[in-house]
């Protein structure tokens, strides 16, 4: 896999981990959090 998959895939489990929120395929609500996250 690529190095972009592994990050990817880290950041979803650490959403998960804050949010309790299951991010695969919600695609909008993923890109707002990190633009609210780069604020």
């Amino acid at each position: 896999e690529r190095m972009a998959d592994h990050a990817t895939r880290i950041a979803r489990e650490v959403i998960y981990l804050v949010t309790g929120e299951i991010v695969r395929h919600k695609g909008d609500f993923y890109e707002n959090l990190l633009e609210s996250l780069e604020e």
